[in-house]
């Protein structure tokens, strides 16, 4: 057995570890004094929460929301008018609430309230980086109080919206946990008297053993992460349209800051092939068959990264002021699979070895073809990278990036190409016909 040192014999005879007992020190140090200065800067909460009250409540068309069966948020239109359910993705927010951001943050909410009223959605769903407790660019860590504004701003919408988290939300030198940050968002939710959707794992063991919402066989009570849990998109007749299942895509791996992105976890995979089919199974569908899903979630797969590389590598790449793309409708092959580029930009640029810069998991987290294998999910929504905006169809699924409301972390007012909302429409198949989508980009510069 190795034996244990001493610090005062043997820690000091070491450069290395003096470098790294005076690093972590100087961190302590570092975090300390930027919870009390954060703390101190909190006091410009009170007005970030009056500017966020201040929106009018955007008027769409009414819907129904109640608990269904499955323990999840169920929603549908109350009148039945032939037009499609349109759900809007907004992403990457980056709340600063800080002495430093004030304007920046009254930008960010000006753009999201016009971007709702403009595409008037049923239903809103914020794919992570609501807050941005980084000390340096905002003047405070205090991610909750970053919570608190853009929950306050939402619920002043009134739209229903639900939320997965992203890696800044709840960040290592933020002030509080993700557990704190939830609860918070708990008090938000439809039953409580809010717009949220969000249901809480803890919430639904409850439902686990409670015989009125049917919650039979084993439980994943302990999934990893914070923001796993469904929102059912249902057509007006009560039929079940789409599946709208959210996942905590995670931080870090290994909770470092160096060590590369988190991916979504084996037991998050497991969470989701067992809900997509006890869900269906809950409306009506027999067993083994399943019904439509979409998944929203914040880091994007590995496979964002593959089928770009393969565009570049097998099509003509044109370019402009705003990034890299194709002509819509561009195919190429990787083996014997399409990839079919549909729309956007890769803006975020290019390494030094030239390799195209699409910000995803260290590690490959099986998800995607977890997701082909089921035959469910037609389409993935992500955020991240603020500046790639592309949409590309492969292996029957659409990857998608959400444009971003971000102007605080690296983005400008200026790169108006990739700042908007992410529209999915739905068609209603009530009165029969099949199920279809339609996803398209509405830029906040062509609003204002």
């Amino acid at each position: 057995m190795e034996k244990k040192f001493k610090v005062k014999n043997r820690m000091f005879k070491s450069n290395k570890a003096t470098f790294w007992f005076r690093f972590c020190v100087s961190f302590m140090i570092i975090f300390l004094l930027t919870s009390l200065v954060s703390f101190m800067f909190s006091i410009g909460t009170t007005d970030m929460l009056e500017y966020a009250a201040s929106f009018n409540k955007v008027e769409t068309r009414d819907t129904v929301i109640e608990r269904d069966a499955t323990g999840y948020y169920s929603i549908k239109t109350a009148v039945s008018d032939s037009e499609p359910i349109k759900i809007l993705q907004l992403t990457d927010i980056h709340i600063g609430n800080g002495v430093f951001t004030t304007k920046l943050d009254r930008y960010a909410m000006d753009a999201i309230y016009k971007v709702v009223e403009s595409t008037k959605p049923d239903l809103i769903i914020c794919t992570g980086d609501s807050a941005y407790p980084v000390f340096i660019q905002t003047g405070t860590s205090n991610n909750l109080n970053e919570a608190r504004v853009f929950g306050t701003l939402m619920e002043s919408i009134g739209v229903p919206w639900a939320f997965a988290y992203g890696n800044h939300d709840s960040e290592v030198y933020g002030t509080h946990k993700k557990s704190a940050i939830t609860k918070y968002y708990e008090s938000l939710s439809y039953e409580n008297g809010g717009s949220c959707l969000f249901t809480a794992e803890q919430t639904m063991l409850e439902f686990d053993n409670n015989a009125e919402f049917g919650m039979d066989g084993e439980y994943f009570g302990d999934v990893f992460g914070e923001s796993n849990y469904f929102v059912n998109v249902l057509n007006f007749d009560g039929s079940l349209n789409t599946m709208c299942v959210l996942l905590d895509s995670n931080m870090y791996v290994d909770g470092s800051l160096t060590d590369g992105y988190d991916n979504i976890h084996e037991d998050q995979i497991e969470w989701y092939e067992a809900e997509l089919n006890r869900v269906s199974k809950s409306y009506g569908y027999p067993d083994g068959a399943l019904a439509t899903s979409l998944a929203f979630y914040h880091i994007p797969n590995q496979e964002y990264y593959k089928v770009w590389d393969a565009l570049e590598k097998n099509a003509e790449m044109l370019t402009d002021e705003w990034g890299t793309y194709f002509a819509s409708g561009t195919k190429v092959k990787i083996g014997e699979d399409d990839v079919v580029y549909n729309f956007g930009y890769m803006g975020e640029g290019y390494r030094e070895n030239g390799e195209a810069i699409i910000s995803v998991p260290r590690y490959d987290d099986l998800f995607f073809e977890k997701a082909v294998e089921l035959g469910s999910t037609k389409g993935i929504f992500v955020g991240h990278d603020h500046k790639n905006t592309f949409s590309i169809t492969y292996r029957g699924i659409n990857l998608n990036f959400g444009l971003s409301i971000d102007n605080l972390a690296y983005v400008k007012q200026t790169d108006t190409a990739y700042r908007g909302g992410t529209v999915i429409e739905l068609d209603d198949y009530s009165a029969g016909g099949e199920w279809s989508m339609v996803i398209a980009q509405d830029k906040y510069s062509e609003m204002v």
